[in-house]
């Protein structure tokens, strides 16, 4: 730096000389830069890839029925050149993006078949028909079939005609079924009459790599389903002197050279079938969307155009579409919850990269002093930090978007990548000279920096509350996580760190005047610097909350989906195993067969109802279909005690149940909340009943069943007991239409005789949860949430060491001045530890209440998710606690260890004045 007329410039020499005086924060900058550009980058391509690899995994489970694209037509009178005109046109039915992913198969064949003019074949009490057979195209067919005998069909020089004789091939199968040989010459009748077609077997094939239908050759025989292997099927006259004899009949397609489809479907009508089968080894799983969107356009747009005048009843259809869209749902709603725990990341990102700056520009604090009284402008200096940053930064980002590009193949968001590594490259940079650009503002008084900090912390708070009633009243849209939502754990830690620095010193001064009446002084500096210049400063207290709280943000966001998915399932199911009677079963389940599932060795406890469906609660305002549960409250308590189901709700219901007691004609019962407005408060004689399987009942409401587990998901229901039922109609018989059984503990398979229950279902909780836990949805988000821990839990433990790297000199000068007034080291030592522990517990515990504030907000936006639980409540794991304990633990250990510096501190505290 030069002063010329009372500025400063700039000079490459002395940005050289600041570089190397500043090279250790520096390189935390380039560290920092290439990793959060870096981690975000190889996440983005390694998501992209793990989506991708999702979707070809979910497309190649279904069946090749749901993920094709199919056009048909009635073709009449049309040459080989017109079939190939309309093949053109379902081409162009296939998107762009499914270039080289998908299989084409064109098959025409006549769509009634030629019957062999020939004699059947009587036997005793059996009549074998005349075989019939369809003349079929397929280009795909013909290049996969192998002859073994003669060769393929095709026309002679003249051309195929009527009147000639038309060659054809024919499987293995079909000739050895229908003795047939090449040069066989047969006689083919139409089914409604007219001149018969003669057609001459020139070659027999087997299909390309084996001998089953269709092996080895993909799905070329797919829309041929006779062609490889004929097939026998029963005939059965109504007339004739053979009727109800065993009368069977041969059916079988053969090949025609593509040059006879004019004579062919001049003959009879063809059936013509264009399928484009999926191969899903080509696809991106983040082009779902766009696929299915571009194929319901093209398949809409050909339905309205159609073939041409040779084609009739024209149809253009597909499963794909469907499919797509499927996916496109799960990986979506996949996005959101990933989204979820991604929400603090950024949080703590921001963090890192905060204090690395603050620790570049407290380097260089007494330079940019010297600087400014030499006349420098806040430009010329924003420009001085901002090039040093750039020089560290820039290369960073660059090494770092090289590496992933080369060590992960597969393609990510190009857009993305660029705005990550250009905020990468710049956004510290910028930040750094932003900071340095504002000049110094003049002191003011102490009573207005102390209003203007009040008002700085009473805004941050209306924002955090504001922010919390915002998402609390959204209902979300089930496809992502939008920016209120995603800021809301910063916004909270930043609402938590304010109110440890308001807090902390009004609970620590107590704790000063107690220790100063003891006899010990390191008590007494401990809270005293603690409470008036606390190490820890505002700053970097908020940087280390918001890690924290991102931390257990993430634990009780994991642990709030697996604690709602085990309720789920327990919801579903209504215990371990639940054995009920089959639809249309027509009957209650066998007792013996229920008794020796409850039997089993590994069951617990067990319970049955019977279950009524649409009987009629008649009421004076109508009648209204309702599902009776009769139940045993004792025998179903014992079943959900110390389960998820077991609440204080429960509890009270099953409690009036067991204290209701039945009269003749009259049965008590619990009713659904919606039931309950209809049957209370009615004039005497004109109370409710109850049509229960033809008896009909008074019925005595005992209150509302709003909580009663085995009616979730069922509208209008009534609970009855089944002592009060027996009570109210003696001779009624109840057989248990269900059972429900809980296991010991050790045990997740059900028993065998769960099994041999005659006309059941059988359910397990232990595949419903597995049947989430392995799907799409489950996988993709859970694969995500473990990528963003690992994340968390690096960025975590680097904002530590930087919050430590920050408050080193404060705590040196707290140590060396202690040493120089004869403290020994040891009481130095703990007197730098006291006075920051209290900061970093109070980060702790704001940490928890923040992260788990958090999670308990955004319950709603994530039960607005498609396709996951829907939990009541935010679960606090011991993970967020130890997530929450970790950064005051760490923090505690790096002051510790930089807390005794020993003589070389008490010397360069003197060799600076004191």
């Amino acid at each position: 730096m030069t002063a010329m007329a009372g500025h400063a410039r700039l000079e490459t020499r002395a940005l050289a000389r600041s570089v190397g005086a500043v090279r250790g924060p520096l390189a935390v900058l380039a560290l920092l830069a290439f990793v959060l550009s870096g981690s975000l980058i190889a996440g983005d391509r390694l998501v992209a890839a793990h989506t991708t690899s999702a979707f070809r995994a979910y497309l190649a489970a279904q069946s090749a029925a749901q993920t094709d694209l199919t056009a048909t037509s009635t073709v009449s009178a049309a040459s080989a050149a017109t079939l190939a005109e309309a093949t053109a046109q379902t081409n162009a039915l296939v998107p762009s993006g499914l270039a080289g992913a998908v299989t084409p198969v064109h098959t025409a064949v006549i769509a009634q078949p030629g019957t062999w003019r020939k004699a059947a074949v009587i036997g005793h009490r059996s009549v074998t028909w005349a075989p019939q057979l369809s003349l079929a195209s397929s280009p795909q067919a013909t290049a996969a079939a192998r002859y073994v005998q003669g060769s393929a069909p095709a026309c002679p020089a003249g051309g195929c005609t009527a009147a000639g004789v038309l060659p054809i091939g024919v499987s293995q199968a079909t000739a050895d079924q229908l003795g047939l040989g090449v040069g066989t010459r047969l006689v083919l009748d139409p089914p409604t009459g007219g001149a018969g077609l003669t057609v001459q077997v020139s070659g027999i094939f087997a299909a390309s790599g084996g001998t089953g239908a269709g092996a080895g050759s993909g799905h070329a025989f797919d829309d041929l389903g006779t062609l490889v292997q004929p097939r026998l099927d029963e005939w059965v006259p109504q007339l004739g002197p053979y009727a109800g004899q065993s009368n069977m009949q041969w059916e079988a397609e053969v090949l025609v050279p593509p040059a006879a489809l004019s004579v062919v479907t001049t003959w009879q009508p063809a059936h013509a079938t264009w399928r484009y089968h999926l191969e899903p080894d080509g696809l991106a799983g983040s082009a779902a969307a766009t696929l299915s969107a571009e194929i319901k356009s093209r398949i809409s747009s050909a339905n309205l155009l159609g073939l041409g005048a040779a084609f009739s009843a024209d149809t253009f259809s597909t499963h794909l579409a469907p499919t797509l869209d499927a996916f496109a749902t799960l990986d979506a709603s996949a996005s959101a919850l990933a989204e979820f725990a991604l929400a603090g990341t950024a949080a703590i990102a921001l963090a890192v990269l905060f204090l690395a700056i603050r620790i570049l520009l407290g380097r260089q604090s007494t330079a940019l002093a010297l600087l400014r009284a030499r006349g420098a402008s806040g430009a010329v200096l924003a420009s001085w930090i901002g090039v040093q940053a750039l020089l560290v930064c820039v290369p960073a980002t660059v090494l770092a978007l090289l590496l992933c590009r080369t060590l992960i193949s597969s393609a990510g968001h190009g857009a993305l990548e660029w705005a990550v590594a250009g905020c990468g490259a710049l956004g510290a940079p910028v930040l750094a000279a932003s900071v340095v650009a504002r000049a110094p503002r003049v002191a003011s008084a102490s009573r207005r920096r102390r209003g203007s900090r009040w008002i700085g912390r009473g805004t941050a708070l209306l924002i955090g509350a504001v922010a919390v009633v915002g998402v609390r009243m959204r209902t979300g849209t089930g496809t992502g996580v939008d920016p209120l939502t995603a800021l809301l754990p910063s916004v909270l830690a930043v609402d938590a760190a304010v109110l440890v620095s308001m807090l902390i010193p009004l609970l620590v001064r107590p704790a000063a005047r107690l220790a100063g009446r003891g006899r010990g002084l390191v008590g007494y500096l401990a809270a005293a610097a603690a409470a008036r210049r606390p190490t820890v400063d505002l700053v970097t207290a908020g940087a280390l909350t918001a890690a924290a709280t991102a931390a257990v943000f993430a634990s009780c966001f994991t642990a709030t989906l697996g604690t709602a998915r085990v309720t789920e399932s327990w919801q579903y199911v209504g215990a371990d195993l639940r054995v009920s009677s089959v639809a249309g079963s027509g009957g209650a389940l066998d007792p013996d067969a229920l008794a020796a599932v409850a039997a089993a060795p590994g069951i617990a406890a067990h319970a049955e109802a019977s279950v009524f469906a649409e009987q009629s609660l008649l009421v004076p305002q109508g009648g209204v279909s309702v599902t009776v549960y009769v139940v045993d409250p004792a025998e179903y308590r014992g079943l959900i005690r110390g389960t998820p189901l077991d609440t204080p709700a429960v509890e009270s219901e099953l409690d009036a149940l067991s204290a209701a007691h039945g009269s003749a004609g009259t049965v008590p019962a619990l009713v659904s909340a919606d039931l309950l407005g209809l049957v209370q408060g009615l004039p005497s004689g004109s109370g409710p009943t109850i049509v229960l399987a033809e008896n009909t009942l008074d019925l005595a409401p005992l209150g509302s069943a709003a909580a009663f587990p085995p009616a979730t998901g069922t509208s209008s229901y009534l609970v009855v007991p089944r002592a009060g039922l027996s009570q109210a109609l003696p001779a009624f018989q109840t057989g248990s239409t269900v059972a429900w059984y809980t296991y010991k503990p050790g045990v997740t398979a059900p028993p065998a005789a769960a099994a041999r229950v005659p006309a059941s279902a059988v359910a397990t909780r232990a595949e419903t949860m597995g049947g989430y836990g392995n799907d799409l949805l489950s996988a993709l988000s859970a694969w995500i949430s473990r990528a963003a821990g690992v994340l968390d839990v690096l960025l975590a433990a680097a904002c530590v060491l930087l919050a430590a790297a920050a408050t080193a000199k404060a705590r040196a000068a707290s140590s060396a001045f202690l040493l120089t007034m004869g403290t020994r080291r040891r009481s130095a030592a703990a007197v730098s530890v006291f006075e920051t522990v209290p900061m970093l517990l109070a980060i702790g515990v704001a940490a928890v209440a923040a992260g788990y504030g958090a999670a308990q907000a955004l319950l709603p936006a994530l039960a607005a998710i498609g396709g996951v639980p829907r939990p009541t409540l935010a679960t606090l794991p011991p993970g967020a606690l130890l997530a929450a304990l970790a950064v005051p633990a760490l923090g505690v250990l790096v002051t510790t260890a930089g807390a005794g510096f020993g003589r070389e501190a008490q010397l360069s505290f003197q060799r600076t004045g004191g």
